[in-house]
């Protein structure tokens, strides 16, 4: 099956919401689709599940200009960004655009036809084309696909389990579980125990790079604070 369109746009994440909008808001004429791979809207927000996610900026500023913040709470948690994404693409009529489960798989340009050719897969159709009429405009994102593991002295003598958070298992019981990495390293000796426990070896590593930088610029002044 092929879809012609003007505009495609490659996930509905918050970028792809917010080109949506804009495209709507400044091209009222054209039309769009966007493909979605998973089957839910919010990219990183739908995909992490680990406890206690949230904004790592306040959502005044990350929020979108045209759909202003309006919580109290400014470092919102995951599920109530994802309820202001979906109350976002409800209320503009954009979530009518977006074709959930669609994998964009490759994009191939015409110059006798002057158009580009987004060839996806789905479960429902093996593969199907959108064709944007004059160009195409893609919001790019993080990747959501693969997590990167990388190798570690601490995880290789870790005897707990190790979960990357982008595949948290929904399932897991954590109540009641100690850190045993903390454990590890503090008897160690690589971490002092207690609230400040990570203070003792940030003190010292910032110690260390202000009396080498001072050696560099001996006439430079630099003060640490523990």
């Amino acid at each position: 099956m092929t879809e012609f369109v003007d505009v495609v746009i490659v996930g509905a994440g918050i970028s792809g919401i917010s080109a949506a909008w804009h495209l709507q808001d400044r091209c009222p004429g054209k039309s769009y689709v966007i493909l979605e791979r998973r089957d839910n809207l919010g990219g990183t927000w739908d995909l992490f599940k680990y406890p206690g996610i949230r904004s790592d900026s306040d959502m005044f500023t990350l929020g979108f200009r045209f759909k202003p913040w309006t919580s109290a709470k400014a470092i919102a948690d995951g599920p109530s960004i994802m309820a202001y994404l979906k109350e976002t693409v409800a209320e503009y009529g954009i979530d009518k655009h977006i074709r959930y489960g669609h994998k964009v798989v490759g994009a191939d340009w015409s110059d006798a036809e002057n158009r580009w050719t987004a060839a996806t897969s789905s479960a429902t159709a093996r593969r199907s084309r959108s064709r944007p009429r004059s160009c195409s405009r893609a919001a790019a994102t993080t990747t959501t696909t693969r997590a990167t593991r990388r190798s570690s002295p601490v995880a290789d003598d870790f005897e707990g389990t190790i979960i990357h958070p982008q595949h948290w298992p929904e399932d897991l019981d954590y109540a009641g579980q100690e850190d045993r990495r903390h454990r590890q390293w503090r008897d160690r000796g690589d971490v002092d125990s207690g609230p400040c426990r990570f203070r003792r070896r940030t003190r010292d590593d910032a110690a260390a790079f202000a009396d080498a930088t001072s050696a560099r610029c001996p006439t430079s002044t630099r003060s640490v604070s523990g």
